[in-house]
């Protein structure tokens, strides 16, 4: 497959999962996990962080919440880390 096949793929889906994983139901931890991924796979949208925090809250055993939370961050960090790049990427002068 090429890459504009693969990319074409990801998105049709993401289109598909995103409504089963915010709308929902089981074990919050299975949940989180594909929560992550998709926000891994590009579709980290405030609603998906929401519900990635949301969802994380609500584990119950203190390890899996801890190692949720600690995902989380890890990939609100990163997000952060990307936009900061392309801001400052788009303000650097061109060299001639």
């Amino acid at each position: 497959m090429n890459r504009e096949h693969l990319v074409a793929m990801r998105q049709q889906v993401l289109d598909l999962l995103l409504p089963l994983i915010m709308n929902g139901e089981g074990e919050p931890t299975e949940r989180f996990s594909l929560i992550i991924s998709a926000i891994r796979a590009g579709a980290g949208t405030d609603d998906l962080y929401d519900k990635a925090f949301e969802v994380a809250d609500s584990i119950e055993d203190a390890e899996e919440k801890r190692m949720a939370l600690y995902d989380l961050l890890g990939e609100i960090e990163a997000d952060i880390d990307r936009k900061s790049t392309r801001l400052n990427s788009s303000h650097e002068p061109l060299s001639r």
